[in-house]
């Protein structure tokens, strides 16, 4: 069972109308440049996703394209939640936990592992999320904590090089010469805390943003979120710190603001740093899933809210600027009390709940364990019944060999 984080925007705003408007007020000036200004002259406007929402759509079909489910075969043997990180490289998907990068065809068949957990000068310790993948180049790139290195691989396996990070880094690839670092937990109440940070090829940090939000000055336990959400969208990167009410655009090794998060329930900056929130609420991840929290496609940008109550998703249409939001009324609530309704409902191919914990592009993917595929079995089959499809015959045929000590199975679908 995985623990859910919450992190919030930062500032208090007046009350949203679930509208989006262009704000004309300068970027948060929070984040203070090192060696670069951050450009305002782009339209910054206004997200009301922390507002109220009755437009209530839990149906797969309204937002996605398809769903597709890839069985993994039985071995290399894993866990559901041993998985950190989930990516596609060309044809090829790779799945990464802790101590291991596993390497599959596009069916799920398995290819090999990359690289080996050791410390020889070609080994990795311990694997941070996410893995950063270079298509072009057809290279892995994985986060080495235990050595506060990148380990970069071949598609093939074979082992390219080695990058020096500074302790604490969460790496995104923007191309072969620049990476930028992600704000980590590890570094909030560091006096020189920065927003995000920029390196380039050879380990040499090249450009920073100054966060105005850490260190915290009043003491706390709660310093929020492992790490500040970052996400990709046809090929552009972008990011929002913990605690921050506004997203950004990243443009080569400097941010350019996007989007200013508002509502009525948006928190003050303290509530971040409580335990209770009331009736509040704000975006949220997985513990150890740091793409959990938003996602982006040509349509949609998915947002994963959450409070003491519970959790659910607030989905804004680009396009007709118009926000949705899931609400199940038999949701039931877990031993704290909350109702956790951020899940979806797969009425295109098995009528499961789809819950995704992971994410490449405009592709939302979840894992699940043979033992909750095989509880769901019949539902499932009676689903592909009434609602016949070429995808749900494939899955028929896969649930007829299903057991419970069968690997999990990927769910990936792809947002309109």
């Amino acid at each position: 069972m995985f623990i859910a984080v919450l992190f919030f925007s930062c500032t208090a705003s007046k009350k949203g109308d679930l509208s989006v408007s262009e704000f004309e007020g300068e970027a948060e000036s929070g984040l203070t440049e090192k060696e670069s200004k951050i450009a305002t002259k782009e339209k910054l406007y206004e997200l009301a996703v922390y507002s109220s929402c009755k437009n209530y759509d839990n149906n797969l079909s309204s937002f996605a394209h398809s769903v597709e489910f890839i069985p993994l075969p039985l071995e290399p043997l894993i866990n559901d939640f041993q998985v950190c990180d989930i990516a596609f490289c060309n044809d090829r998907i790779l799945l990464s936990g802790l101590s291991f990068i596993y390497q599959y065809d596009k069916t799920g068949d398995f290819i090999r592992q990359i690289g080996n957990r050791g410390m020889g000068p070609k080994e990795y310790v311990n694997i941070s999320y996410p893995l950063q993948i270079d298509e072009e180049k057809s290279l892995i790139y994985a986060t080495d904590l235990g050595r506060n290195r990148v380990v970069i691989f071949h598609i093939d396996g074979d082992f390219y090089k080695t990058i020096p990070l500074p302790p604490n880094s969460c790496i995104d690839l923007i191309d072969e010469n620049l990476i930028a670092l992600r704000q980590t937990i590890g570094q909030r109440n560091k006096p020189d805390c920065a927003s995000i940070r920029f390196m380039d090829s050879k380990g040499k940090i090249i450009n920073s943003y100054r966060s105005n939000i850490y260190p915290i000055k009043k003491k706390t336990k709660m310093l929020g979120a492992d790490m500040s959400r970052v996400w990709r969208h046809k090929g552009n990167l972008y990011f929002l710190e913990y605690a921050s009410d506004t997203l950004y655009h990243i443009k080569h090794d400097s941010i350019v603001p996007r989007y200013r998060l508002t509502g009525e329930f948006k928190l003050n900056q303290d509530d971040y740093f409580k335990k209770e929130t009331g009736d509040k609420f704000g975006i949220m991840t997985y513990i150890m899933r740091p793409n959990s929290g938003i996602f982006e496609s040509d349509n949609y940008i998915v947002f994963r809210m959450g409070n003491n109550s519970g959790n659910f998703f607030m989905v804004y249409d680009k396009i007709k600027s118009r926000y949705y939001r899931t609400y199940h009324k038999d949701a039931v609530a877990n031993r704290t009390g909350a109702k956790n309704m951020d899940y979806f409902i797969d009425d295109m191919v098995s009528g499961l709940k789809f819950n995704p914990q992971y994410q490449n592009g405009n592709k939302a993917i979840a894992i699940l364990s043979s033992e909750t595929l095989m509880e769901e079995k019949q539902k499932m089959l009676d689903f592909i019944s009434v609602n016949p499809t070429p995808e749900g015959e494939q899955l028929k045929s896969f649930l007829k060999q299903l057991s419970e000590d069968d690997n999990p199975y990927l769910i990936i679908v792809t947002f309109k």
